[in-house]
């Protein structure tokens, strides 16, 4: 008998311990605060110098205005100094369109090569292969895997306006900066809607903007004084009207953003977001015509090797780019098939 509830006893102590590892490791603990730990990830964005991301975008349209297609992008990208301008980086994006409207279908697949290392733009178009696109396809073929350069002062040579614009961002890259930690400082930009998961390094934490804050005349006042020198904010007047207009949109197209934020570091490691949106179901102002159809998009990214040393270098070799043949009628001329 001794033995027996011995035994008993034994396997209730080993069901306990079972429930408690599964509670402890399946089980969402949140954060003490996880409004204070979204704000301070938010804020330590600012304090990333380096690192490597991985992002993809995928977006699908159906009977939009008999458009139907679906566009999808992936995103591998290396970045080092943010404090400059511009940054050293080293980008591979992978492009994959395929549409189809009133009876035509056209496709896009290809890489897409970007690096700028010491003020000087690199590109390269790689694998491309169009489907129904005559019109861009003799100049793709032309200069296809090879890289192009294009030195930040030449392209302000070419075009004086653009050399002051270029100057004035160099300029106020540490203000603007500064300018955006305050209002991040000041304002809860987000508010906490769910603790997904807490996985073992990181939280999962659903957040929803806040439009309390965010359709503000101060908030965006402040935030065009800082990005839009030179607009004007909203006045409260239009921002009344604005409120509902934008409440309805996020509640129609089903928005979801997931923060991924890192337990130990309070660095923002990744995000996903999602929408849906019926086109059907939106009361659009000055809506002169019915629409129809859907759009879905998701968009996920993952931020990893934060301010480790990044090495970025330049092609071995390239091949210089005139940047005046971007504005002359010229060069417009050659350019135009590519925007149409």
């Amino acid at each position: 008998m001794f033995a027996k509830k011995i035994t008993v006893s034994l396997v209730v102590l080993g069901l306990l311990g079972v429930g408690i590892f599964f509670t402890k490791s399946y089980l969402p603990i949140p954060p003490s605060d996880p409004q204070s730990l979204v704000q301070e990830a938010l804020l330590n964005l600012f304090e990333i110098k380096s690192s490597f991301s991985e992002s993809s975008a995928k977006i699908e349209v159906k009977d939009v205005k008999d458009v139907n297609g679906n566009f999808n992008v992936v995103l591998n990208n290396k970045i080092s100094d943010t404090t400059t301008f511009p940054s050293n980086l080293d980008s591979t994006i992978n492009v994959n369109i395929n549409t189809k409207s009133i009876g035509r279908e056209i496709g896009f697949l290809g890489n897409v090569n970007l690096k700028i290392v010491d003020q000087i733009f690199y590109v390269k178009l790689s694998n491309v292969e169009t489907n129904n696109l005559p019109e861009i396809e003799n100049i793709i073929s032309s200069v296809q895997n090879k890289w192009f350069a294009l030195p930040l002062d030449a392209l302000g040579e070419s075009n004086p306006e653009l050399a002051t614009v270029l100057e004035e961002q160099k300029r106020l890259q540490n203000e603007m900066r500064a300018g955006l930690k305050n209002i991040i400082v000041n304002s809860d930009v987000f508010l906490i809607k769910n603790i997904v998961r807490e996985f073992k390094k990181e939280y999962q934490i659903e957040v929803a903007p806040n439009l309390d804050v965010i359709l503000t005349q101060e908030f965006l006042g402040n935030l065009q004084q800082i990005l839009m020198a030179g607009l004007t904010a909203p006045s409260n007047e239009e921002l009344s009207k604005l409120r509902p207009f934008v409440s309805q949109i996020l509640e129609q197209t089903n928005l979801k953003l997931v923060l991924q934020i890192g337990k130990s570091d309070k660095m923002i490691h990744g995000y996903i977001a999602k929408v849906d949106i019926d086109l059907s179901k939106l009361d659009l102002p000055n809506k002169s015509e019915n629409l129809s159809g859907t759009i879905s998009a998701s968009f996920e990214s993952k931020i990893t090797e934060i301010n480790k040393r990044q090495i970025i270098e330049a092609p071995i070799e390239s091949t210089d780019f005139d940047p005046a043949v971007l504005f002359n009628p010229v060069g417009a001329n050659i350019l135009a098939p590519l925007i149409q």
